[in-house]
C-alpha cells in the first residue's frame, strides 16, 4: 500500500493514530516504534495524572500506562468494547474474590448506591433518576416497553439509527400496532437547524415520541439533542436517546440536554467493562413508564423501580466507580478534546 503524504502506510497511520481515545496512543508514534515500546507499562498512581492537554503526548503515555493493552496493539473499537483499564480490573477481580470467600456479602447495595450517585453527578442527573443496566440495549427496551403505547402511533427515527434502538420498536410495532416513520437524513447534514427541521416536519397528531442516537454509529454525527428536545416538548413529546457512544467520549449533562430519557452502555468509552450502563429517565415521567420487569415492593419512587433484573454482576457494577474516578481524573473536557484532536488527525491523514 503505498504511503500517505506523511510519508506512511494507511495502516501505520491508523494504528498510530487511533488506538483507544483514552488509552491514547499518540501521535508520537509516527516517530516511535511500536514494537520497541515494553509489553507492560508500569501504571503510575491516579494522582500524578494531572490532566496537561490534547497535545501533551507525554502525558498520554501516562494515561495509557494505566491500562494492559499489549505493545504494539493499536486498539480503534471503543465503539464495540473498550479495554479496561487496570484500576477497574483490580477493582473486579477484588470484589469477585471477596463474594468467593463470603457469598453471604454478595448484594452490597449501599456500594451499588453510592456507584449510582457518583454516575448521576458524572452525567448532570440525581441519583434518582439513574438506574444501573446491563446495557444501551437494555435501557432501550425499558422506555419503549414502558410507555403505554395505542395502536397507529407513531415514534420517529431517523435513517442512520442502530438495531439496538430500533429493535423494541419493531416488536411494539407487531405486537401493540404502533407505527415507526422514519426520516432520511442527509450524510452530512447542512446544519444542526435542517435536522430539527426534518424531526418537525415529520409530526403529526398521533406522533408520541422521538427516538434517537446521540452520535450515530455509522457516521459519527452529533446530533445536536438539547434544540432537538426543545423542539420536541413544544409538541407535547417524549425524547428516547440512544447514547451508546458518547458516555466518557463526551462531556454529558442529562439535564441540560433536557431530553426524557437517555441509555448509556458502561463498555464501550466509560471503559468499565462488560454488563454495565446506564438509563436515565427524568423523574417527571418515570410514572408514565412501566418497569420492564416486576418492581420490588417499594421500589417505585426512583429509576430503581427498573432495576429489578434478579441477580445481577456486582463486581462489574462497583467497577463504574473507578472507571468514573479515572475519567475525572484526566478530566472530561481533555477527553473530549483528545477524541476531537484524534478525530481530525484520522481524517486529515486520510485525505
Amino acid at each position: 500500500m503505498t504511503g500517505n503524504r506523511l510519508g506512511l502506510s494507511r495502516r501505520r497511520f491508523l494504528g498510530g493514530s487511533m488506538a483507544a481515545a483514552v488509552a491514547g496512543i499518540s501521535s508520537d508514534l509516527f516517530n516511535m516504534s511500536l514494537e520497541a515500546q515494553p509489553r507492560s507499562v508500569a501504571a503510575l498512581p491516579l494522582d500524578e495524572l494531572r490532566p496537561m492537554g490534547a497535545l501533551d503526548e507525554a502525558y498520554w503515555w501516562k494515561v495509557r500506562s494505566q491500562f494492559n493493552i499489549v505493545d504494539g496493539f493499536a486498539f480503534m473499537n471503543n465503539g464495540t468494547q473498550g479495554p479496561m483499564p487496570r484500576v477497574v480490573r483490580e477493582k473486579n477481580e477484588r470484589i469477585l474474590r471477596e463474594i468467593a470467600e463470603d457469598p453471604s456479602n454478595n448484594y452490597r447495595r449501599d456500594e451499588i448506591n453510592a456507584v449510582r450517585e457518583k454516575v448521576a453527578q458524572f452525567v448532570g442527573a440525581s441519583a434518582a433518576e439513574i438506574a444501573l443496566t446491563r446495557s444501551t440495549t437494555e435501557g432501550m427496551n425499558i422506555f419503549a416497553h414502558g410507555l403505554d403505547w395505542q395502536e397507529g402511533d407513531e415514534v420517529l427515527w431517523n435513517s442512520h439509527e442502530h438495531g439496538g434502538g430500533r429493535g423494541p420498536y419493531l416488536t411494539l410495532m407487531e405486537r401493540r400496532g404502533i407505527r415507526p416513520v422514519i426520516i432520511d437524513l442527509p450524510s452530512p447534514p447542512e446544519s444542526q437547524e435542517q435536522i430539527v427541521d426534518l424531526y418537525e416536519k415529520a409530526i403529526t397528531p398521533r406522533t408520541r415520541a422521538i427516538m434517537v442516537s446521540h452520535i450515530t454509529y455509522v457516521t459519527g454525527l452529533v446530533t445536536p439533542i438539547k434544540l432537538l428536545s426543545e423542539m420536541a416538548h413544544r409538541h407535547g413529546l417524549l425524547v428516547s436517546v440512544d447514547g451508546a457512544h458518547p458516555l466518557g467520549m463526551l462531556d454529558l449533562n442529562f439535564h441540560d440536554m433536557g431530553c426524557d430519557h437517555y441509555s448509556a452502555a458502561g463498555q464501550k468509552w466509560l471503559l468499565a467493562g462488560g454488563g454495565t450502563g446506564v438509563c436515565y429517565i427524568k423523574h417527571e415521567i418515570q410514572d408514565q413508564i412501566w418497569p420492564l420487569m416486576g418492581r420490588p415492593p417499594g421500589e417505585n419512587a426512583t429509576a430503581t423501580r427498573y432495576e429489578s433484573v434478579g441477580q445481577r454482576n456486582v463486581p462489574s457494577l462497583l467497577g463504574m466507580a473507578d472507571a468514573v474516578d479515572l475519567q475525572l481524573t484526566i478530566g472530561k473536557q481533555n477527553i473530549e478534546e483528545r477524541d476531537r484532536y484524534l478525530s481530525n488527525r484520522l481524517r486529515a491523514g486520510l485525505n
